[in-house]
């Protein structure tokens, strides 16, 4: 027939359920679909034994952009180039990359999904724990 519209089933990246492809987010998830412009996801992921740790993200030359805590999920739109890392706190200061924490760039155009985790110990390690880019387009 003229004038219908053909729809597909997808499966969303985040929660992987099925998903019109003409959908803008996951109706299971929220997750962000055919945005035309770039986007951040970072989640702080939820372990048993860490409640109320901040991750912190600072832009590679050290200044602070963002936390999240265990659990925590915060979206963030991209228009321009970021080069993240993850940070910790030192005394009052956030301002300490961790060791051996590789950038992630962060561009327009793309969905970043950045998921951070604590380890367990006397001194937690801070760790990226997944890293997606999706093309947005």
């Amino acid at each position: 027939m003229e004038g219908d519209i053909f729809m597909a089933l997808i499966k969303c990246p985040e929660c992987e359920k099925n998903v019109s492809d003409k959908a803008n987010a996951c109706i299971h998830c929220g997750f962000p679909l055919n945005s035309p412009k770039g986007e951040l996801v970072i989640r702080g992921k939820r372990t048993s034994d860490v409640l109320k740790k901040h991750i912190y993200f600072l832009y590679e030359n050290g200044a602070y952009f963002d936390e999240v805590l265990p659990g925590e999920v915060k979206r963030y739109p991209v228009d321009k180039t970021m080069h993240l890392v993850l940070g910790h706190k030192k005394g009052s200061f956030i301002n300490s990359a961790v060791k051996d924490s590789s950038p992630v760039i962060v561009e327009p155009g793309r969905i970043t999904r950045l998921e951070a985790s604590i380890g367990q110990g006397f001194m937690p390690s801070y760790f990226l724990s997944k890293v997606d880019i999706i093309d947005a387009e």
